[in-house]
C-alpha cells in the first residue's frame, strides 16, 4: 500500500466543516422570541464568518503564489471561490449585524432568509475544500515532497496570532479522528506549555461524544499525562 502522503487542507477543513454545520443546525432551530438564544447563534455566525474570511486571506497569501508558480498557465478555481466567498460573508454579516441589532423585533422570516443564505455559503464552501482537498492537494504532491508542504505549513501556521492559533486548534481537536488528535497532541506537547495543552484538551472534551472522550482520558501518549489528570479532575 502507497503511503498516505500530507494533505495540508485535510485537519482545518475538518475544523471548518464540523463548525460550519453546527452553525446551520442551530440556526435552523432557533427560537427567533428567544432573545439570549438570538444573541447566542448570532455572535456564533459572527465568529465563524471572521474565522472564513481569515482562512481564505492565510490561503491566498501562502498557498495560492505556491501553486500557480508551479503551473502558471493554471486558471485556479479556489482564486475565483475566494472572491464570491468575501462577498457572501460580507453580505452574511450584513445580515447578522441587522438581527443582533434588532433584538426583540426579530421576526421568524428574519431568520429562515438568514438560515438560507448561510445555508448556502455552507453548501459553497463544502464544494470549495473538496476541490482544494483533491486538485489543489494533489498539485502540491506531484510537484513538492511532503517536506517542502510541510514548510508551507508552518509558515502559515507561524502567522496567526496566538488567538488564531488556538481557535484553529479547538476546532480541528473536536473534528479529526482519534488518531489524528493523539498524533497532534503529541506534537503539541513539544512546542506548547502544559497550560496551553491543557486548556486545549479540556476544550477538546466539552465537544467529544462519550466514546471519543473515553479514548482521550485514556490515550497512550506518554506526553498527555498532566491533561488526562486535569480531565479525570474535571468530571
Amino acid at each position: 500500500m502507497q503511503a498516505q502522503r500530507h494533505n495540508i487542507y485535510t485537519l482545518i477543513h475538518k475544523g471548518i466543516r464540523r463548525q460550519l454545520c453546527h452553525c446551520m443546525n442551530a440556526l435552523g432551530a432557533l427560537d427567533y422570541k428567544d432573545n439570549h438564544a438570538v444573541i447566542t447563534v448570532m455572535e456564533e455566525l459572527s465568529e465563524v464568518l471572521v474565522f472564513c474570511q481569515q482562512h481564505l486571506e492565510h490561503e491566498n497569501t501562502f498557498i495560492h503564489p505556491i501553486l500557480l508558480q508551479l503551473q502558471p498557465t493554471l486558471s485556479l478555481q479556489s482564486v475565483h471561490d475566494h472572491e464570491e466567498h468575501e462577498i457572501s460573508i460580507l453580505k452574511l454579516h450584513r445580515q447578522v449585524l441587522s438581527i443582533r441589532n434588532n433584538v426583540g423585533q426579530v421576526v421568524a422570516s428574519d431568520i429562515l432568509d438568514l438560515y438560507r443564505n448561510f445555508a448556502l455559503f455552507v453548501a459553497e464552501n463544502l464544494l470549495h475544500m473538496h476541490d482544494e482537498e483533491t486538485h489543489n492537494a494533489n498539485l502540491l504532491m506531484r510537484h513538492l515532497s511532503d517536506q517542502e508542504i510541510l514548510a508551507i505549513e508552518h509558515r502559515l501556521v507561524s502567522s496567526l496570532t496566538p488567538q488564531q492559533s488556538e481557535q484553529s486548534l479547538n476546532l480541528i481537536l473536536a473534528a479529526c479522528t482519534h488518531q489524528e488528535r493523539s498524533a497532534l497532541l503529541q506534537e503539541l506537547s513539544a512546542v506548547f506549555p502544559p497550560e496551553t495543552l491543557i486548556r486545549l484538551v479540556i476544550n477538546t472534551s466539552l465537544n467529544l461524544p462519550a466514546t471519543e472522550l473515553h479514548k482521550l482520558c485514556h490515550t497512550s501518549t506518554a506526553d498527555a499525562k498532566d491533561s488526562r489528570i486535569m480531565l479525570e479532575g474535571s468530571k
